[in-house]
C-alpha cells in the first residue's frame, strides 16, 4: 500500500497531521531515515502510496540541532533512540488520504510489536491529530 521512497517529489507538501509515536520504533522499522538540509528536521521518511500520493514523516524543532544547547532538548541521536512517544509531523498535499497513511503506519507498528514481543503500550501511544 505504501513504500519507502526517499527521493519522491514532495513539492507542495506541508504538515497535514501530527502523530505521536516512539522515534526508535520508526528507526527500527524503516532504518535511519535521511537528514534534510534543514536544522529544524533531523530525520525524515518519505513514502508513496499505490495511487502516487506522497507522505513524509519527520521531527520538527525537537532536538538540540534546532534549539542549540537549550536545556531539555535531546541530541538527534538521543531523539531517534528514544522509546518515549513524541510528536512527529506527517507531511502531504492537501486532499491526500492521510487517514489511510496513518492506518497503514499503525499496522506496521502492530507487525513490529508482534515480531519483537515488545509491549503494546507503544501501539496504544500512536495517535494522530489532523491539521486544517
Amino acid at each position: 500500500m505504501f513504500k519507502l521512497t526517499p527521493k519522491a517529489d514532495r513539492t507542495g507538501a506541508s504538515c497535514i497531521a501530527v502523530i505521536m509515536c516512539p522515534p526508535r520504533v520508526l528507526r527500527d522499522l524503516f532504518g535511519p531515515g535521511f537528514r534534510p538540509y534543514d536544522r529544524k528536521i533531523t530525520g525524515m521518511y518519505v513514502f508513496t502510496s499505490d495511487a502516487g500520493e506522497v507522505f513524509s514523516l519527520y521531527d520538527s524543532k525537537a532536538t538540540s540541532r534546532y534549539a542549540g544547547t537549550t536545556e531539555g532538548f535531546p541530541t538527534p541521536d538521543q531523539f531517534w533512540a528514544s522509546n518515549e512517544p513524541t510528536d512527529l509531523h506527517v507531511g502531504g498535499r492537501q486532499g491526500s488520504d492521510v487517514d489511510q497513511f496513518v492506518k497503514w503506519l499503525r499496522s506496521k507498528l502492530d507487525e513490529y510489536l508482534a515480531r519483537t514481543g515488545e509491549s503494546p503500550t507503544s501501539r496504544e501511544a500512536v495517535s494522530a491529530r489532523w491539521r486544517s
